[in-house]
Protein backbone atom coordinates (compact mmCIF):
# COMPACT_ATOMS: atom_id res chain seq x y z
CA UNK A 1 0.00 0.00 0.00
CA UNK A 2 1.23 3.41 -0.93
CA UNK A 3 2.20 5.51 2.10
CA UNK A 4 -0.73 6.14 4.38
CA UNK A 5 -2.55 9.18 4.74
CA UNK A 6 -5.54 7.83 6.81
CA UNK A 7 -5.63 6.60 10.42
CA UNK A 8 -6.81 2.86 11.21
CA UNK A 9 -9.78 4.14 11.96
CA UNK A 10 -10.43 5.89 8.53
CA UNK A 11 -9.54 2.95 6.35
CA UNK A 12 -11.89 0.90 8.29
CA UNK A 13 -14.61 3.19 8.03
CA UNK A 14 -14.05 2.46 4.08
CA UNK A 15 -13.88 -0.92 4.48
CA UNK A 16 -16.95 -1.51 6.44
CA UNK A 17 -18.59 0.71 3.07
CA UNK A 18 -17.38 -1.66 0.52
CA UNK A 19 -20.59 -4.17 1.51
CA UNK A 20 -22.38 -1.53 0.80
CA UNK A 21 -21.07 -0.73 -2.80
CA UNK A 22 -21.31 -4.19 -3.41
CA UNK A 23 -25.11 -4.56 -3.02
CA UNK A 24 -26.11 -1.84 -5.15
CA UNK A 25 -23.41 -1.34 -7.88
CA UNK A 26 -25.34 -4.35 -9.68
CA UNK A 27 -28.38 -2.05 -9.22
CA UNK A 28 -28.42 1.65 -11.61
CA UNK A 29 -26.24 4.87 -11.59
CA UNK A 30 -28.42 6.91 -9.55
CA UNK A 31 -28.20 4.38 -6.38
CA UNK A 32 -23.90 4.52 -6.75
CA UNK A 33 -24.25 8.34 -6.73
CA UNK A 34 -26.13 8.15 -3.82
CA UNK A 35 -23.96 5.70 -2.00
CA UNK A 36 -20.66 7.92 -2.96
CA UNK A 37 -22.80 10.91 -2.02
CA UNK A 38 -23.37 10.03 1.15
CA UNK A 39 -20.06 8.33 2.21
CA UNK A 40 -18.59 11.61 1.64
CA UNK A 41 -20.70 13.11 3.67
CA UNK A 42 -20.51 10.85 6.34
CA UNK A 43 -16.46 10.73 6.64
CA UNK A 44 -16.83 14.98 6.19
CA UNK A 45 -19.18 14.22 9.68
CA UNK A 46 -16.59 12.07 11.37
CA UNK A 47 -13.46 14.05 9.80
CA UNK A 48 -14.53 17.69 9.18
CA UNK A 49 -12.39 19.54 6.55
CA UNK A 50 -11.70 22.62 8.23
CA UNK A 51 -10.57 20.51 11.45
CA UNK A 52 -8.10 18.38 9.24
CA UNK A 53 -6.73 21.77 7.60
CA UNK A 54 -6.85 23.11 10.84
CA UNK A 55 -4.63 20.13 12.52
CA UNK A 56 -1.84 20.33 9.22
CA UNK A 57 -1.48 23.92 9.79
CA UNK A 58 -3.06 24.82 6.39
CA UNK A 59 -5.84 26.94 8.57
CA UNK A 60 -5.11 28.80 12.02
CA UNK A 61 -6.67 27.53 14.98
CA UNK A 62 -9.07 30.33 15.19
CA UNK A 63 -11.06 28.84 12.10
CA UNK A 64 -12.73 26.45 14.37
CA UNK A 65 -14.24 29.43 16.60
CA UNK A 66 -17.84 29.82 15.67
CA UNK A 67 -18.43 33.01 14.14
CA UNK A 68 -14.86 32.75 12.46
CA UNK A 69 -15.00 34.01 8.38
CA UNK A 70 -12.16 32.95 6.48
CA UNK A 71 -10.71 34.48 3.48
CA UNK A 72 -11.09 33.54 0.02
CA UNK A 73 -7.87 32.02 -0.29
CA UNK A 74 -9.54 29.52 3.15
CA UNK A 75 -12.23 28.79 1.15
CA UNK A 76 -10.32 27.84 -1.91
CA UNK A 77 -8.49 26.14 0.67
CA UNK A 78 -11.12 23.90 1.80
CA UNK A 79 -12.75 23.37 -1.61
CA UNK A 80 -9.13 22.03 -2.28
CA UNK A 81 -8.95 19.88 0.15
CA UNK A 82 -12.34 18.30 -0.05
CA UNK A 83 -11.84 17.55 -4.12
CA UNK A 84 -8.51 16.58 -3.47
CA UNK A 85 -9.83 13.57 -0.55
CA UNK A 86 -12.79 12.92 -2.58
CA UNK A 87 -10.08 11.57 -5.22
CA UNK A 88 -8.44 9.71 -2.34
CA UNK A 89 -11.08 8.42 -0.74
CA UNK A 90 -12.24 6.95 -4.12
CA UNK A 91 -8.66 5.58 -4.56
CA UNK A 92 -8.57 3.63 -1.19
CA UNK A 93 -11.70 2.18 -1.84
CA UNK A 94 -10.79 0.50 -5.24
CA UNK A 95 -7.38 -0.66 -3.22
CA UNK A 96 -9.23 -2.00 -0.27
CA UNK A 97 -11.76 -3.99 -2.79
CA UNK A 98 -8.48 -4.90 -5.41
CA UNK A 99 -6.54 -5.98 -1.43
CA UNK A 100 -10.08 -8.20 -1.07
CA UNK A 101 -10.57 -9.94 -3.76
CA UNK A 102 -13.89 -7.89 -4.59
Amino acid sequence: MPRAWTTEHQREFVTQKINDYAMINQTHQPTVRAFWSRLLEEWDQQWPPVNELVRDGTLPVRALEQGYVRSTQEDEAVQSYQQSKKLKIRTLFRYIKIKLGL
